[in-house]
């Protein structure tokens, strides 16, 4: 797997995109992911046990320090990011609240530079929202995904394509595909098969 990590960025209006991509993984499904749905106050526990009911993936909401796993998705609260540290070979994963009255661009961009530090170009960030949404200083940080040889893909169903032309070109190179296509692209990060889910993520 190469401690790969996946990113799930969604809008406002994204939960269904991500619950199609979260019901579309197989169980085996190894590689851990955040879930970064953008909200207007905290209602991550109702959306964690949504999407539960429908993904053979093991949701968890990120409230305080979690082993960071393969075959788990962590669902972040309102205006919280992940800080991440390295502990008997393990990654670790502490919730740190971000001021929250910073525009969602301020959460996204502390998520994104720290998977970036901790995982380099092994990062997958999954763009379920128009770039219009997340303007400003996170324009800079979809920049250093692409310098770091980080993956980036753009959904098809999310408002990104009704964008005007110049915010795509922001971050030239990225994937544009379907949710179909995204699904297939990441098992095919692992081969997922029908197994149990596997052990703690180490690096």
């Amino acid at each position: 797997m190469d401690n790969k990590v996946i990113v799930l960025a969604a809008s406002l209006g994204g939960p269904p995109l991500v619950n199609d991509i979260l019901s579309g993984l197989k169980t085996g499904f190894e590689l851990p992911i955040l879930v970064l749905q953008q909200m207007e106050s905290d209602f991550s526990e109702p959306l964690t046990a949504a999407w539960s009911k429908t993904t053979a993936v093991n949701m968890i909401r990120l409230v305080d320090t979690e082993i960071l796993q393969s075959g788990c998705a962590y669902v972040l609260p309102y205006c919280t990011y992940p800080e991440f540290s390295t502990n008997a070979g393990r990654v670790e994963m502490k919730s740190q609240a971000v001021n929250a009255s910073g525009h969602v661009s301020e959460q996204w961009s502390l998520v994104v530079e720290n998977c970036l530090k901790q995982f380099g170009d092994q990062m997958i960030l999954v763009l379920l929202t128009g770039l219009k949404q997340v303007q400003g200083k996170f324009n800079s940080v979809l920049e250093k995904v692409k310098q770091a040889g980080g993956t980036i893909i753009v959904c098809r169903e999310s408002e990104s394509l009704n964008s005007e032309n110049n915010e795509m070109d922001i971050i030239g190179g990225q994937q544009i595909m379907s949710i179909d296509m995204i699904v297939n692209h990441l098992q095919k990060y692992v081969g997922a098969t029908e197994q149990t889910p596997s052990n703690i993520y180490s690096r």
